[in-house]
């Protein structure tokens, strides 16, 4: 079939202005033997505002949801919805009750009618429950705990500063999901309570959880006064030995 590629020239005199131009997108005409013509095509570009004719172009991508967060929605929420068709509004308003969402939480899951069903699917969901309680306690006890951004604020010292004392073992850190959080007790006003690094550097050898614990509880080798209170009291070689001899016979 005979075809001919005949070249047309933009026309002279295309104005630019504030609200745009036109440009040739194509340009050329085919034509073949049955006299088709494709014509060029044009498109306005604005000129006043590149920037926003970039955004325009700009292809749109939307964050996904990521497959395990959708499958832990959908079994968090058929958990939830079990549990409003189980207890009773009695019960389900003692829990609601309760100071945070963990808490709400954790409160209906013990409820006897529901643990049993529970313990049906997971015999060990009752320890399982009691640790998550204890935890729960742990966090919350002198003080609760804060953020790095609070820390290093009462501190005055940077974030970085904070998770390079984090990673040094020179502050205490619980990593809760993909976050840290602190226990407010290490700081008294703007410095941290004193000879608390060198107990920590003692109970190097344990996890955080035991560390915390250590820290809050009564202790047996300090008459039954926590390792907090006692070093609040200026006892620190007491509470450096009961540090050392963590996990000794039974020691607290």
């Amino acid at each position: 079939m005979d075809k001919t590629l005949r070249a047309r020239k933009p026309k002279a005199g295309i104005r630019a202005s504030e609200q745009g131009m036109k440009r040739p997108v194509a340009s050329a005409i085919f034509r073949s033997s049955r006299d088709v013509e494709i014509s060029a095509k044009t498109e306005r570009v604005n000129l006043g505002n590149p920037d926003q004719w970039r955004k325009d172009v700009r292809p749109k991508v939307e964050t996904p949801i990521a497959k395990e967060q959708v499958i832990f929605q959908a079994r968090a929420t058929r958990a939830v919805e079990h549990l409003l068709a189980t207890l009773d509004s009695s019960v389900l308003a003692e829990a609601a009750s309760a100071s945070t969402d963990t808490g709400v939480l954790l409160s209906a899951l013990q409820q006897p009618s529901v643990l049993s069903s529970l313990l049906k699917q997971d015999p060990l969901a009752e320890a399982k429950l009691r640790g998550q309680t204890r935890r729960k306690e742990l966090l919350e006890a002198e003080g609760g705990v804060m953020g790095p951004e609070e820390v290093g604020n009462l501190l005055g010292i940077q974030r970085q500063s904070v998770d390079k004392r984090r990673k040094t073992g020179t502050l205490l850190a619980l990593e809760l999901g993909n976050r840290f959080v602190f226990p407010a007790w290490q700081i008294e006003g703007n410095r941290i309570v004193p000879h608390l690094e060198e107990v920590l550097a003692a109970l190097h050898d344990h996890d955080e959880w035991r560390k915390l614990s250590f820290f809050v509880n009564g202790n047996v080798r300090l008459d039954g006064k926590s390792p907090l209170h006692a070093l609040r009291a200026g006892e620190y070689e007491d509470v450096l030995k009961a540090a050392r001899s963590l996990g000794e016979h039974g020691a607290a």
